[in-house]
């Protein structure tokens, strides 16, 4: 085996140099590497051994420790200094009978020097955990003092409140000197402590309006994001930290309690947040840019409070919006400075809510057996069945505001393309209630929206983005149309160019233009005075056009038009329910148009469709006409199916003959099957059962499988109901026989199954 090279692990040949990284392999320094590898070598070797005894060694009973001398160590230290203040407070308080006040206060101020004193001592000699725990006893002592100062009468003509402050005050500068002198953690965070009760306890003492505590407390959080950023001990920085936002949020909730009140204060204190954020997210702190919108949102809503209603309050919003996000151009483009804007964009567009979703869900109503009743003429009073529309033109200022928005963040953030929906959908929004807002006529309001509905189909020509926007304005127009006749024939019409015009680029629609053309032929048709019945036959001119132009095409555009035409088709016979004579017709159309669309290769299942429709209408006909006899009925129309089968075999031989013959075969027998099941003459069911049996022969003359299938399932049932009245008369043991000789005979067929497998597998065992 080779030698590795110690440098690259290359096999070592007998050359003075490595071949790959050309390592010199000869004199006293390559001789001293190559003996330290040996050690090392040896040394691993026996580590493995080590490793290896240690794992095979049984388990040793000692208790698993479960705390480490540090742990341990600081817990000691926490309960002594937990205990000696509470021994502190328990001198102060019982102690006041014997010494007095004043020497109770002598007694403790010896005590707080001591401990100072023991503090820094055991931080000199490195004992930094026991001058830490020590140190606090003194932060306690030391606050005890003040209150054994006060209580000696000191600072009698101040309130306790003020007393306090500038006890505060004291203590703070002194632990700040003490923290300079012995740099402990917790006197660098009881001197930012302190300094917090300064301004906190004098404004207690001095407690004004909520506009001027969020004031004050915006000016606290100030100084705080300055101490954060000032070269200071990092307990201090983020104690410092933990106060701004403490503060912040208790700032915040006074300017809310001020939103009332006609003071400025409240909206400085504001601002004063948002420039703090703004700083903050100026130097290194990214997060606080998504806030400084919002800051200058809420300030400005509170100093517009006065001179706005609370219908134009929103329009602040978006105005805060789009000025925030002109700033972030200007500026540096913060994902999260341009995430807060949206966030108040948004803000005002819920503060709208109501109105937008009355505009845009309020005509959905008119669908309804409302429809046509309208007849006055202002657009807000038809907005909905019984509604009037209460918004302002605010409520378009701020969605297209929004839109605008969204549309000047998605520039920063170079995300055009996304933001194109939205954007077009809010715009499509404010177009929808723009009529609205401006208090137009009903008729000038439909014909805005099918103008700007129109004109965004126009334009989806060539940017795909305007297709929602331009389809969701054409869907409002048309359901508001509903209100007024007139309307609806407009809009219908015109719905249904605009949507055939887009459906040369976007295919799918050209389904949608086919219903709404299909609408605008019931709507005249209705308009004319047509009743129900009319409306629903006449409709189905809009179904053959549909299933013509089906036909027309190939490939995937075939099924917006066949889809089109099947629920028009379904309507129109919802619609002729009611008069059986139409009825039939309708169903006979449909089905009609079923079978010819079942000429093409693809569409044979059609043809069964087609069938029973047909069949469905001659049940209709024969039920109104109370007709005993309806082979004369359905005769004719299975020979025109049957005559259309064998044109479709004529021209493609590879049609199979159930696409081809069976909606023929079963509009001429399923009938007639049917009626003699109920005659009580036997002369029908042996008609039937004659021409099954003749269909059958043809079938297994010409091979074709629908005339067996079909006449022998109809011949079947046909001889089952003729023997049905003897099988009444046979004896019962007959039945209980017929049973076993098909049991045995199932049983027998299945054991020679089994045999003939057993006699495959022995002569494949015996191959060579």
């Amino acid at each position: 085996m080779s030698t590795p090279c110690p440098d690259c692990g290359t096999p070592l040949t007998t050359a003075d140099r490595c071949a790959a990284c050309d390592l010199p392999l000869r004199g006293p320094v390559a001789q001293r590497l190559w003996w330290v590898d040996q050690q090392m070598a040896s040394l691993t070797a026996e580590r493995r051994v080590l490793l290896a005894q240690l794992r095979a060694a049984p388990v040793a009973a000692a208790a698993r420790r479960e705390a480490t001398p540090r742990s341990a160590q600081n817990t000691l230290l926490g309960l002594g200094a937990l205990l000696l203040a509470a021994a502190v407070l328990v001198f102060a308080a019982v102690t006041y009978a014997h010494l007095g006040a004043d020497g109770r206060a002598a007694v403790l101020a010896l005590l707080t020097a001591g401990a100072a004193a023991a503090s820094t001592t055991l931080a000199r000699r490195s004992l930094r955990a026991s001058a830490e725990a020590v140190g606090a006893v003194t932060l306690v002592l030391a606050v005890a003092d003040a209150w054994a100062v006060r209580r000696t009468g000191a600072g009698s003509g101040v309130d306790t409140a003020t007393f306090a402050a500038v006890a505060s005050g004291a203590l703070a500068v002194l632990a700040g000197g003490w923290a300079a002198v012995t740099p402990l953690r917790v006197t660098q965070g009881a001197t930012v402590l302190f300094a917090q009760g300064v301004i906190v306890l004098e404004l207690a003492a001095h407690s004004g309006s909520p506009a001027r505590v969020a004031l004050v407390l915006a000016l606290l959080v100030a100084a705080d994001a300055l101490a954060w950023r000032l070269p200071l001990p990092p307990v201090a920085r983020w104690s410092a930290a933990a106060f701004g936002a403490l503060w912040s949020t208790v700032a915040l909730g006074s300017a809310a309690r001020a939103f009332g009140e006609s003071e400025p204060a409240g909206c400085v204190g504001v601002l004063v947040l948002a420039g703090v954020a703004a700083w903050l997210a100026w130097d290194r702190v990214p997060v606080a840019a998504g806030a400084v919108p919002v800051l200058c949102a809420a300030a400005a809503v509170v100093a517009s409070r006065p001179a706005l209603t609370d219908a134009q309050r929103p329009l602040v919003l978006s105005a805060v919006a789009l000025l925030c996000l002109s700033a972030c151009a200007l500026l540096h483009r913060r994902l999260e400075a341009v995430v807060g804007a949206l966030a108040v964009a948004l803000v005002a567009v819920l503060a709208e809510g109501r109105g937008v979703v009355e505009a845009v869900g309020g005509p959905l109503t008119w669908l309804s057996r409302h429809a046509w009743s309208y007849r006055g003429s202002a657009a807000r009073d038809a907005v909905a069945v019984g509604m009037h529309w209460d918004g302002t033109i605010v409520t378009v200022v701020v969605v297209a505001s929004a839109a605008a928005a969204v549309l000047a963040a998605a520039l920063l953030l170079d995300r055009l393309r996304e933001a194109a929906l939205p954007a077009g959908l809010l715009l499509a929004v404010a177009g929808v209630v723009l009529p609205l807002g401006l208090a137009t006529s009903y008729s000038t309001a439909v014909l805005v929206q099918l103008a700007l509905g129109t004109a965004l189909c126009l334009a989806g020509l060539w940017r795909s983005d305007a297709v929602p926007g331009g389809l969701a304005v054409l869907a409002v127009a048309t359901c508001w149309s509903l209100a007024q006749q007139d309307t609806t024939l407009l809009a219908l019409a015109v719905s249904a160019v605009a949507v055939a015009v887009l459906a040369v680029r976007v295919a799918p629609l050209s389904g949608a233009a086919l219903l709404l053309a299909g609408g605008e032929i019931a709507a005249v048709g209705a308009a004319r005075g047509l009743h129900t019945d009319q409306v629903g036959a006449l409709l189905l001119v809009a179904v053959a056009v549909a299933a013509g132009l089906g036909a027309a095409v190939r490939g995937e555009r075939r099924w917006p038009a066949e889809g089109s035409a099947a629920a028009l088709g379904i309507t129109a016979v919802l619609l002729t329910a009611s008069d059986p004579g139409w009825l039939s017709w309708a169903l006979a159309l449909c089905g009609v148009t079923a079978l010819a669309v079942a000429v093409q290769p693809d569409r044979r299942s059609v043809g069964l469709a087609g069938a029973l429709l047909l069949s469905a209408s001659s049940w209709v006909r024969l039920a109104d006409a109370h007709v005993h006899a309806p082979e004369p009925y359905v005769l004719p129309l299975a020979v025109a199916a049957l005559g259309l089968g064998w044109a479709r075999r004529r021209t493609t031989p590879a049609l199979g003959s159930f696409e081809a013959y069976g909606a023929g075969l079963a509009l001429a027998f399923v009938p007639s099957l049917v009626k003699s099941l109920d005659d009580a003459s036997p002369f029908r069911a042996l008609m039937v059962l004659l021409a099954a049996a003749g269909v059958v022969m043809i079938g297994a003359q010409r091979r074709l499988r629908a005339p067996l299938a079909i006449g022998g399932a109809v011949a079947g049932v046909e001889a089952l109901h003729l023997l049905a009245p003897y099988a009444a008369a046979l004896p019962r043991w007959l039945v209980l026989a017929a049973a076993g000789a098909l049991l045995v005979g199932v049983g027998a067929t299945y054991e020679q199954r089994r045999q003939d497998v057993h006699r495959l597998r022995e002569r494949f065992d015996h191959l060579a």
